[in-house]
């Protein structure tokens, strides 16, 4: 976003994505091409090339936007722009709000090409944010008190979309279950196994067609990156001692909570569980990147799943869920036995 902003007229060139070791260990255990991650650097730079690119999955923009990090910086701007409530703010500091303005709240900025249009067919940026989460994933924004209720609530939205992946999520949460009998299964030294790849596979596979037939012919491609850019770049605002947290006086040792004294600040308090929903977001969107790719969709590559050394990182996927969810899978996988 960075070097698109400085060279806003030249279209030719996209930033190279940050390697994930996430996705380096599921290549590895699936057997699939390294040439995947192969990025040609002498070519990138010339003239009119585009290198492939990849950003985060639109799971990762929900969930950031689900702790009401949009909202709470919204009103940040708004209480400096009006008035001087929030005290003296540092030239860093006015400097990010002011880009960040332009950037996201305004639809006449520089970088229209690269964002969504805005035009008068469409309902407000807000409204079409939304619905293209609950478009791709079938879940809405919470709408709830934000001290409780579940991450997909909020029915009856007028953002909800009448063709929409409304078992995306049940099929997830199946996949994470079915992980984590798995899981379970491969550290039993007697008993029975009930593990069964097969059904994995058949599972991955139905979430790989759902994500794939939204995104067919290229759509939600364009919004997917801008959203992620947006919710990246107010993520990583509070990621550390940011301009814009340091001349806010937020002393916090964590992302979670430094949104949380923000939201407190402009009288808007962010979710409950917004740190398991940071934490969510970056594994949720490498693994359904993954499953995007083809990755785990027949038995074979399914196994490894629950296999070192990916089920180090399904089984953190899995706690993450159940912390940003309120959905306690490993309990259901008891249950059932």
């Amino acid at each position: 976003m960075r070097y698109v902003w400085e060279h806003g007229s030249r279209r030719h060139i996209i930033p190279l994505p940050a390697r994930s070791s996430y996705m380096d260990s599921v290549l590895v255990a699936t057997g699939l091409s390294s040439e995947f991650w192969r990025w040609d650097e002498s070519v990138s730079s010339k003239r009119d090339v585009l290198t492939p690119f990849i950003w985060d999955h639109l799971a990762y923009a929900y969930l950031v936007e689900s702790t009401r990090i949009v909202e709470i910086f919204r009103r940040v701007i708004q209480e400096c722009r009006y008035g001087e409530r929030l005290g003296s703010l540092t030239p860093e500091a006015l400097n990010w709000l002011r880009t960040t303005e332009e950037l996201f709240f305004t639809a006449n900025h520089s970088l229209g090409w690269l964002a969504p249009v805005d035009s008068f067919v469409v309902a407000s940026p807000e409204v079409m944010r939304h619905n293209a989460y609950h478009r791709l994933l079938g879940w809405d924004i919470p709408s709830s008190d934000p001290a409780g209720g579940s991450v997909a609530s909020g029915a009856g939205r007028s953002d909800r979309a009448p063709s929409a992946n409304r078992e995306l999520g049940s099929t997830l949460e199946m996949v994470l279950l079915e992980i984590a009998k798995g899981i379970a299964n491969a550290r039993n030294t007697s008993g029975m196994r009930d593990t069964d790849p097969s059904q994995i596979g058949y599972l991955i596979l139905r979430l790989q067609q759902m994500l794939l037939e939204r995104k067919s012919a290229g759509k939600l491609l364009r919004e997917e990156f801008w959203y992620v850019s947006m919710m990246s770049w107010l993520h990583m605002a509070i990621e550390y001692p940011s301009p814009i947290v340091e001349a806010l006086r937020v002393d916090a040792s964590s992302a979670e909570e430094r949104l949380r004294r923000i939201g407190n600040m402009v009288g808007l308090p962010c979710h409950s569980r917004a740190g398991a929903m940071f934490l969510l977001g970056r594994n949720l969107s490498t693994f359904l990147r993954a499953v995007e790719i083809g990755c785990f969709a027949d038995s074979t590559t399914a196994q490894s799943l629950y296999q070192p050394p990916v089920s180090d990182l399904t089984g953190d996927l899995i706690a993450q869920y159940s912390m940003a969810t309120g959905k306690d899978l490993k309990a259901r996988t008891v249950s059932l036995r």
